[in-house]
């Protein structure tokens, strides 16, 4: 008998048949009864010196090692989520059915960790812009009117957005120079207006630029 499995077993010492395998124990005799003295697949007349028996303890019994898969098989649900972990499922599974099981679960979880991240990325994206669009929107100015008198110009300034406006945060200009403004001061308030001078003594075309925080407005104005 050969050292095969944690059992008896008997085989036909011509051509190798498995007669007998098992947890128990069994005489020789009972087994070639069990024929009818002969092999069922070589013909040959059984008998005890033309077999061979032996019970061997699994301490004894040969194992077969598989190398385990390397766990650079990781990378791969990692970096491709689903597709990698399908993937190293089909290669590995007939060396390691556990670890490629492994796998495919670490694919659904990143492709799961993938789209959950994706939702918060694109939450906090939609919360930044709306941010900055907000701010701009918030201290929107316009040129209501802007008329000359006596070479002075008188522009009405509109707030058109959600948030005051500090006149200071307002830089006027001339025909492309900065002028200080006079006969406004403080702040322009959401939906309000403010009447502002200036220059001194103007005449012709007069070019006029306001600048705000968020936008900046342009008329032309003759004196």
């Amino acid at each position: 008998m050969e050292e095969q499995f944690d059992a008896q077993t008997v085989r036909c010492s011509k051509c190798g048949k498995v007669l007998y395998q098992g947890m128990d124990l069994k005489p020789i005799d009972e087994i070639i009864k069990s024929y009818n003295g002969k092999c069922p697949q070589c013909g040959k007349a059984l008998s005890p010196p033309g077999m061979t028996d032996k019970a061997v303890t699994a301490k004894e019994t040969p194992e077969k090692t598989t190398k385990k898969p390397s766990r650079l098989w990781y990378l791969l649900p990692i970096f491709l989520n689903i597709i990698g972990g399908v993937i190293g499922y089909f290669i590995i599974r007939n060396r390691d059915r556990k670890f490629a099981e492994r796998l495919l679960i670490i694919g659904i979880i990143m492709i799961v960790v993938a789209w959950i991240a994706s939702f918060v990325f694109a939450g906090i994206a939609y919360m930044y812009i709306s941010g900055i669009m907000g701010s701009k929107t918030g201290k929107l100015i316009s040129i209501l009117d802007a008329s000359c008198s006596d070479g002075i110009i008188n522009v009405v300034l509109s707030n058109e957005g959600t948030e005051s406006i500090p006149i200071s945060s307002i830089t006027f200009f001339l025909n492309q120079q900065e002028t200080i403004p006079s006969g406004c001061s403080g702040s322009v308030e959401p939906l309000s207006t403010v009447v502002c001078s200036l220059g001194n003594n103007l005449s012709g075309e007069q070019v006029l630029l306001i600048s705000g925080p968020s936008n900046a407005a342009r008329e032309s104005v003759f004196c």
